[in-house]
C-alpha cells in the first residue's frame, strides 16, 4: 500500500510538474508577447515624439531663414547709415568724387579709414609726379614788368633801385 501511495504521489507530482511546466510557457509566451507589444508602443511613442522634435526644428529653421519686415528694415536701414558714414568720411578726406571706387564691407570703419589714407597716398604721388614743371623759365623782374605795362617811371625806378643796392 506505501508503494501503490508512494506511485500515486509520484504521479500528481508528475502531473503537476508538467502542469506547472505547461503554465510556465504559458507565462513566458505571455511575457515575450506583451514585451513586444510594450516594444511595438515605445516605438510607436519614440517614432511620433522624434516626429514632433523634427516638424519643431523645421519651424525653428522656416522662421530663422525667412526674417521679418522689420529685421529687413533694421537691415536696410543699417545700410543705409554705413553708406551715409562712408560718404561722410569721404567728403571729410576730400574724396567724395571717388566713392564709387571704394567699397568697404557693412561696418568695418578701419578697413574704411585705411583705404582712404592709401588712397589719399596714391593721389598725393600723382599729382606730385604729373605736375607742370617749366622748362627754360626765368624770373619776371621789375623792369620788364613795368616794360610790359609801358610804364616809364617804374622803368627808371628799377634801374635806379639797381644802383644804390
Amino acid at each position: 500500500m506505501a508503494d501503490v501511495i508512494k506511485d500515486e504521489v509520484v504521479e500528481e507530482v508528475v502531473e503537476t510538474t508538467e502542469i506547472i511546466d505547461e503554465v510556465k510557457d504559458e507565462v513566458v509566451e505571455e511575457v515575450v508577447e506583451t514585451e513586444e507589444v510594450v516594444e511595438e508602443d515605445m516605438n510607436k511613442k519614440l517614432d511620433k515624439m522624434i516626429e514632433e522634435v523634427r516638424l519643431q526644428l523645421e519651424e525653428i529653421k522656416a522662421k530663422n531663414a525667412e526674417p521679418t519686415a522689420e529685421e529687413l528694415e533694421l537691415k536696410a536701414k543699417a545700410t543705409e547709415l554705413w553708406t551715409k558714414e562712408v560718404q561722410l568720411e569721404l567728403k571729410s578726406a576730400g574724396l567724395e568724387d571717388f566713392a564709387e571706387f571704394i567699397s568697404v564691407e557693412e561696418g568695418n570703419s578701419e578697413l574704411l579709414q585705411s583705404k582712404i589714407q592709401k588712397f589719399q597716398e596714391v593721389l598725393g604721388k600723382r599729382e606730385l609726379s604729373s605736375g607742370y614743371v617749366p622748362q627754360n623759365h626765368r624770373q619776371t623782374d621789375k623792369y620788364s614788368l613795368a616794360e610790359k605795362n609801358k610804364d616809364t617811371k617804374s622803368m627808371i625806378g628799377s634801374k635806379l633801385s639797381k644802383l644804390f643796392k
